[in-house]
């Protein structure tokens, strides 16, 4: 049986070697993995079972991130498979409820300067390695990346074979990784813009979605700047900008919108139909007129997409009836030029009476339900505890994420009771649980 005392012939700064298989079903190769091999014994040491029996993973996590950067290597070797972990041949796999070896190395490596992790998994991950390799960096990076990490990981997916790129077990690691860098690091979109212009063809989908997928509002105008520029990319672009809206903003300004509109008379009849769902998910209703006219688009695709924005819209269904659709929608306008701003100033009226009757009928018309939202939310402001509990239930109920900045500042109230109500209310739009501590949630909505 083997046992951790039969590794003590690797000495320091010597090249582990372990035989791996190509994801290709190529011959065995010897992967070659560069670093000081004393963290590799250290670390199997300390998760082997019986240390790690009755401890607390961030005790033991602290313990492995103490060793510092030089040991990161040896912490991906063992995550990836590429060197013997605490595992050995007739060793006991730990009991249920106990530590996750894995685990607590991941845990670990969030403890470590992100920069680092980035660039010694990026090193680790290139070069003559298995393709199983790089997907375990692609999951570290989604755990831990942070600064560095979009150049870590646009080194690691660049040496996947373009062939599996297009696979779902390639895109969801990728996307994620990506996405997951962009959200703890708000630098990394300074100049995104021009770095994914130069970036392979092959990579730019993945992008693009990793993008729409990051919960970070600063990725908005990244994406729309880039429609129409490159090349057969729009077809991501357009629900990826809707997907990144829907998490953040709920919706763009009209300004923002005049990018995004002329997608929709296309010719290509792929590209109108995902401009047309786009525009029903952002929730422009200013655009009605042309999703009505998208009722009768030569294409029974495009025109099923525009049923589906217009009830996705309105709430409402008409079905292909376009006179019925844009007698709804000019009711629904002109109720909102007349009472909008009397109800935006009503809900800020010191009778609370008053501001509540007036945030129940404004909720009542979910076609601007973000306007609504931005309105409603500075009720959360209050000191009155009664009035917020209700200003945030019909919140909760309009899921607008154009409430978010309003609520993240309401978790600072001193009151536990309004910083409750703000939690569930964030909740209920973001579908993240997290405690009532305005710190947290500021750091995973906005990266601060």
């Amino acid at each position: 049986m083997k046992t951790i005392a039969s590794y003590l012939f690797l000495v320091a700064g010597c090249a582990l070697t372990a035989p791996t298989v190509h994801a290709n079903g190529a011959a065995p190769v010897k992967v070659i993995q560069r670093f000081d091999s004393q963290w590799v014994l250290k670390a199997n040491e300390i998760l082997a079972q019986e240390r790690l029996a009755g401890r607390v993973l961030e005790d033991v996590a602290a313990e492995l991130a103490g060793f510092g950067p030089n040991a990161i290597q040896a912490y991906f070797a063992i995550l990836s498979g590429t060197v013997d972990g605490p595992y050995l041949e007739g060793a006991a796999f730990p009991a249920a409820g106990s530590l996750e070896p894995n685990d607590v190395l991941m845990a670990a490596l969030a403890r470590m300067r992100p920069a680092d992790v980035a660039a010694h998994v990026a090193a680790a991950a290139s070069g003559d390695v298995p393709f199983d390799v790089r997907i375990v960096a692609m999951r570290v990076l989604d755990e831990v990346g942070a600064e560095g990490g979009f150049a870590a990981w646009t080194q690691i997916v660049g040496e996947i074979d373009p062939e599996l790129l297009p696979r779902a077990y390639v895109q969801g690691p990728c996307e994620r990784a990506l996405a997951s860098v962009l959200a703890r690091d708000n630098q990394a979109f300074r100049g995104l813009q021009e770095r994914i212009s130069k970036l392979d063809a092959k990579l730019i989908p993945l992008v693009l979605r990793g993008i729409g997928a990051c919960r970070r509002a600063q990725g908005v105008p990244v994406l729309t700047a880039l429609l129409g520029r490159l090349r057969d990319s729009d077809l991501v672009l357009l629900p990826s900008i809707a997907q990144l809206v829907e998490s953040t903003t709920g919706d763009m300004s009209d300004e923002d919108l005049t990018w995004l509109r002329p997608f929709a008379s296309d010719e290509d009849w792929r590209v109108r139909r995902e401009a047309v769902i786009a525009l029903g998910r952002i929730g422009d209703w200013r655009s009605h007129a042309l999703l009505v006219t998208s009722l009768g688009d030569e294409n029974r695709l495009v025109q099923q997409a525009a049923r589906w924005a217009l009830i996705r819209l309105a709430g409402v269904d008409y079905e292909e009836d376009a006179s019925a659709w844009s007698d709804w929608f000019e009711t629904e306008i002109a109720w909102y030029e007349t009472n909008g701003s009397r109800l935006a100033r009503e809900i800020d009226s010191a009778e609370p009476a008053l501001a509540v009757e007036s945030v129940r009928e404004f909720a009542a018309h979910g076609l601007f339900r973000h306007d609504a939202a931005r309105a409603i939310v500075r009720m959360c402001l209050r000191t009155d505890a009664d009035i917020v509990r209700q200003g945030c239930l019909v919140l909760s109920d309009l899921r607008s994420p154009a409430a978010i900045p309003g609520l993240l500042d309401a978790l600072q109230s001193e009151d536990a009771s309004i910083r409750e109500a703000a939690r569930a209310t964030l909740s209920a739009i973001t579908g993240l649980q997290l405690a009532p501590d305005g710190p947290a949630w500021r750091r995973a909505l906005v990266g601060a």
